[in-house]
């Protein structure tokens, strides 16, 4: 006596089982209903170079592809190079990465992807700049030989650029007494000023000489200083 329904859309058709176990031996009506929709609307599609970071440092990057279609699918993509001229269509991949030609600056990616009907999205594009030159020290403090009045003076180092903050908070400079031994202390970064702090935890021996070393800094493309 009840009535039971069940829909499965199907984007691409097939065979179909169901297998129907009633509680009781009561015989019930079965019936199917097919619906063919025609899919007139093409995929949407984004892209996502280098995981999102602003720069580089290699000519090949990381390649994202975001893309949706309410009905028939995403089935392949295609890329370019100008926007212009697009590659032959291959299986869609939601990571793929893609070579750029040699040269620093601003780079760009276009795609376009096409559903299981065939419709062709609209072509989409990301940029991501290319920089393979490491940053500049414009200055440092105190200069090379300098004497110094306190215990704990604070030592400074500015960049021509911006720099990855966790990579100056590891080891940024590194301060080390005559026997090597080496000076631990707090790190800061200023990115408006481009500019990493370092300041002892202890008071250093006056009168002795220490030597300071800019440590493995990089900037945000992944340039080592």
């Amino acid at each position: 006596t009840s009535t039971e329904t069940l829909s499965h859309p199907s984007r691409s058709g097939g065979t179909y089982y169901i297998d129907l176990n009633g509680a009781s031996d009561v015989l019930g009506n079965y019936t199917l209903t097919v619906q063919i929709v025609p899919d007139a609307t093409p995929p949407n599609l984004s892209l996502r170079l280098g995981l999102g970071r602003p720069t580089i440092n290699q000519t090949t990057v990381g390649v994202e592809v975001f893309a949706d279609d309410d009905l028939s699918g995403v089935k392949e993509m295609a890329f370019s190079a100008d926007g212009a001229a697009f590659g032959s269509w291959q299986a869609l991949a939601q990571t793929s990465s893609w070579t750029f030609p040699p040269g620093d600056g601003e780079k760009t990616l276009w795609a376009k992807v096409r559903n299981g009907v065939g419709l062709e999205s609209a072509p989409a594009s990301a940029s991501i700049v290319l920089d393979t030159v490491a940053p500049p020290i414009t200055d440092v403090a105190p200069p090379q030989g300098a004497r110094v009045a306190g215990l704990r003076p604070t030592f400074t180092v500015r960049f021509g650029e911006a720099i990855d903050p966790a990579s100056w908070s590891r080891y940024g400079v590194i301060v080390q007494a005559a026997s090597g031994a080496l000076v631990t202390g707090r790190y800061s970064y200023d990115p408006t000023g481009q500019l990493g702090t370092f300041v002892p935890d202890a008071d250093l021996v006056a009168g002795a000489p220490y030597i300071v070393t800019v440590g493995p800094v990089t900037d945000l493309a992944g340039n080592q200083v």
